[in-house]
């Protein structure tokens, strides 16, 4: 018969030890290699927001012009300025700093491939100045308008907008917005101050 040795706590604890030894070893350098992706990921998310400040810096002065027929050899500063005159906006070709056609983006060439229409590429135009395009108010939404805009520097509101023919304002990027459809909007937000 042979003798069994009883098994005590510390042998149990020197197999445990020499069997998880590398996989703990293993552990800690995955540990060790999520928590250097993680550094390198924060890294490039942060320059990601950084390059998308500069791009969206670039384009401050540019607009953008959709549903254009493309033709061949147009002269797109020609049609931005034949475009501005039909809109009453004075431009001469020496306020465009550039305009070409931009690329479409491959979700635009899947929608031109299922839909039946052949879609233009966008134009971007970048002005050499400052230019200012307005949503086209009836003469009474235009007087309240220059009654919002008098009401925003009087009050020191930042944002003033108008969608759909409709005028808003907000005090600041995180308060709530207010539609202002006539003159007693503005009496009824200056007394919620």
């Amino acid at each position: 018969m042979s003798k069994t040795k009883p098994i005590t706590t510390e042998a149990i604890s020197a197999i445990l030890d020499e069997k998880l030894s590398p996989i703990l070893l293993t552990v800690n350098g995955l540990k060790d290699s999520v928590q250097f992706l993680s550094e390198k990921f924060d890294d490039v998310f942060k320059k990601s927001n950084e390059l998308n400040e500069i791009e969206q810096y670039s384009r401050r002065d540019c607009i953008e012009i959709s549903g254009l027929p493309q033709e061949t050899d147009e002269d797109l500063n020609k049609l931005v300025v034949k475009i501005g005159s039909l809109m009453d906006v004075e431009l001469d070709e020496r306020d465009i700093s550039i305009s070409h056609r931009l690329p479409k983006s491959r979700s635009e060439n899947q929608q031109e491939n299922r839909s039946a229409a052949n879609t233009s590429a966008k134009i971007i135009v970048k002005f050499t100045r400052k230019l200012y395009i307005s949503e086209s108010l009836s003469p009474r939404n235009k007087q309240l308008f220059k009654n919002c805009l008098k009401f925003k520097r009087d009050q020191f509101f930042r944002c003033i907008w108008t969608y759909n023919g409709r005028i808003y304002l907000r005090k600041n990027s995180t308060s709530p917005t207010h539609a202002i459809n006539v003159v007693a909007d503005l009496e009824k937000l200056s007394s919620l101050r």
